[in-house]
């Protein structure tokens, strides 16, 4: 594909238990200043594609589909790995596991820094994996914009928990249910009306072979987030960088 936003880069990084390929893609002059954006639930990088473009007339940018999102595959159990004691945890998209990844992503793109920080945008629970990548994973910003971010417990609407209690349910829905959960969600997370084309486009991986399964696995993560091992450390963040939250 000839589009600046294709995601044409290819990362690897296997875990304890689990093994995650991530997609992603740069542009712009690599002497710019770098700009990562962060995608949440259930998004992904082409969410940030017209601010992408803009920005890098004056910014390194990048863009990358988390694990189990977008063009990215979900994660992969390794043979060896430990069972969980219940479906709905065996399907949580945990996001610290997901945190440990964008973090070995953010310093192999790091290398290429020569010593600059980089900026960071993240919407929804990406700002949480924002947040726990810099307070947990020591990686530094420049500065973090949160837009409309999820990073403060208890949080989840009762559609997260009633797939968490009961994703079996969920799993034997017909195809319409589960398009008809995925529209009204993205409707409903939306300030203004979105196109048809729009909305389609945002349905797209969701709809794919595989993907009512990832959708599941996302709302299981929804519900199950914590924030314990971060949210007494927010206060250092400002100390440390630039931030605004929108």
């Amino acid at each position: 594909m000839n589009s600046p936003t294709y995601l044409n880069e290819t990362f690897r990084y296997t875990g304890d238990a689990y093994r995650y390929v991530v997609n992603w893609c740069e542009m712009g002059d690599v002497a710019s200043p770098p700009l990562i954006f962060i995608h949440g639930t259930p998004w992904s990088s082409r969410t940030w594609e017209p601010y992408a473009l803009s920005l890098s007339r004056t910014f390194h940018v990048y863009l990358f589909d988390r694990p189990g999102f977008g063009d990215s595959p979900p994660e992969c159990k390794l043979p060896d790995a430990a069972q969980s004691s219940s479906k709905a945890i065996e399907l949580d998209a945990d996001l610290a596991r997901q945190t440990e990844v964008f973090a070995a992503l953010f310093k192999f793109w790091e290398k290429d820094w020569d010593g600059k920080k980089c900026h960071v945008i993240a919407h929804d629970n990406g700002g949480l994996i924002s947040l726990r990548a810099h307070l947990l994973h020591e990686c530094c910003y420049a500065s973090l914009c949160l837009i409309d971010v999820v990073a403060i417990g208890p949080f989840g609407q009762t559609l997260f928990k009633a797939v968490g209690e009961d994703p079996e349910r969920f799993e034997v829905l017909p195809q319409m249910a589960i398009e008809g959960i995925l529209e009204a969600y993205i409707r409903d997370a939306t300030f203004y009306k979105l196109s048809d084309e729009k909305l389609q486009m945002l349905k797209a991986p969701w709809l794919r072979d595989g993907g009512r399964t990832r959708f599941i696995r996302e709302l299981c993560q929804a519900n199950f987030r914590s924030t314990e091992a971060v949210e007494p450390k927010y206060a250092e963040v400002g100390g440390a960088m630039l931030v605004k939250v929108i």
